[in-house]
């Protein structure tokens, strides 16, 4: 009789062993399987932050473009007085360039990552730097309204000055 029980013992801690094995393998891939849908919403949000960082930075570009063409669409008194604004719209849009360059490229790097090449904790950093660096393009874009207020008001200075010289 204690060899039955003995042997009904051995037999349960087996199933046992068996069956905490087999939930230890379970619970693993459910966890690698959220790490890949983790991974997976990273990337996604990253590439989402990049578009709309390229989309700020474009609606900047054009509207110092349109800045610029009022000014060169000015006489070429009001041109000459306007050169060192016009000077530093240029030097803005040489920065935007780079800027759009640079979030194209990281697109295009973070559009090629499988998740052998970047580990989700490499994932989340990078998101963290972006956000910060979105931060800064969204606050560039809202300092344009200043910029352009400013602009405008120098304009009609030149406008007003050069108008005046024309009439003596």
């Amino acid at each position: 009789m204690a060899t039955w029980i003995a042997l009904c013992a051995l037999i349960v801690a087996g199933l046992s062993f068996w069956n905490a094995g087999r939930a230890r393998k379970e619970v693993k891939e459910a966890r690698e399987e959220h790490n890949r849908e983790t991974w997976d919403r990273e990337r996604a949000a990253i590439l989402a932050l990049l578009d709309a960082a390229n989309a700020t930075l474009m609606q900047l570009k054009t509207h110092l473009h349109e800045m610029q063409g009022r000014c060169e669409s000015q006489p070429q008194p009001v041109q000459v007085l306007m050169h060192d604004d016009l000077e530093k719209i240029q030097g803005l849009l040489d920065q935007l360039a780079t800027s759009h360059e640079r979030y194209g490229n990281s697109k295009t790097k973070f559009s090629g990552y499988r998740r052998d090449d970047i580990s989700l904790e490499q994932l989340i950093a990078a998101h963290a730097q972006i956000k910060g660096n979105v931060a800064v393009a969204d606050a560039l874009r809202r300092t344009a309204d200043h910029i352009s207020q400013y602009f405008d008001r120098r304009l009609e200075e030149a406008i007003e000055y050069s108008t005046g010289l024309h009439t003596r």
